[in-house]
């Protein structure tokens, strides 16, 4: 178990590299880390003009807001370094390079899913998430005990896996439609735009869906109010703080249940 452990790491560190390698020797890695950066930090200008406005959100202000969306980041940014290929599924089937996987001495999952690694994007959502975590973090003034730091560790971990699981469950319904990119915008994009803002300030329905059948809350919600302290925490949503990684773990192998199933009811596009 060790060594193919260790065989795993050493294969997904070559990959890290080649993808280092590749957009050094384009001489392209700062323009598109630039471009990345101005990108992602559109949703945090939109929330600063909108906390002017509205000075708070549901009783979050501005801070407390961009520590929600550090935690949202930070995630991703993790999520875009292990699990990036879960965007390219559908690509891979149609295109046919999805055969490839299958006639190669390597887990399929490993290859399409975990071993295309995105170095930019995940540096590009990783500086702005520690920007955004060190800044709400100094003007919150917020006092780091033990329980917090645990929290904050299994929140980006959980996260990951949370993010990382329903990016890739849209991609593998391509497995019976070929094309699935409709659907997986809407499952992950659109739906994970729900917890750039803190869920109490949507109808139950939603944020019954955001915790239970989506759970975005625990990747960022859930764990920035204990540790920022929010009053009114019930005992259940002080449960869920520390869930994050526990709900991450479970959709994860869901998830990974799922692409099992579409892996044995794969048809070549042909391609």
């Amino acid at each position: 178990m060790f060594k193919k452990l260790k065989r795993i790491i050493r294969i997904y560190f070559k990959y890290f590299m080649n993808s280092a390698k590749i957009h050094f020797y384009y001489n392209d890695m700062f323009m598109v880390l630039f471009g990345c950066l101005a990108r992602d930090s559109v949703a945090v200008i939109s929330i600063y003009f909108i906390t002017q406005r509205f000075f708070d959100i549901g009783g979050w202000a501005m801070d407390e807001l961009l520590f929600l969306y550090s935690l949202l980041y930070l995630s991703y940014g993790l999520s875009m370094l292990f699990f990036a290929g879960g965007r390219s599924v559908e690509e891979d089937i149609s295109t046919g390079t999805f055969d490839r996987y299958l006639v190669t001495p390597m887990s399929v999952f490993f290859q399409s899913v975990v071993a295309k690694v995105d170095l930019l994007t995940s540096a590009s959502y990783c500086i702005l998430g520690i920007a955004l975590f060190k800044y709400a973090s100094d003007s919150v003034g917020i006092f780091w005990d033990s329980r917090k730091i645990i929290i904050l560790i299994l929140s980006l971990i959980g996260g990951m896996l949370i993010q990382s699981a329903l990016m890739l469950i849209g991609s593998i319904l391509a497995f019976w439609t070929v094309k699935s990119g409709n659907v997986r915008f809407i499952l992950f994009f659109n739906i994970r735009s729900f917890s750039i803002y803190p869920i109490n300030i949507y109808p139950k329905i939603v944020r019954f869906i955001l915790t239970f059948i989506l759970p975005f809350a625990f990747a960022n919600f859930y764990p920035a109010q204990y540790i920022l302290g929010k009053d009114g925490i019930e005992a259940s949503e002080t449960l869920f703080a520390f869930g994050s990684l526990g709900v991450g773990i479970i959709v994860f192998l869901i998830v990974y249940a799922f692409w099992r199933v579409g892996i044995k009811n794969y048809k070549s596009s042909g391609n």
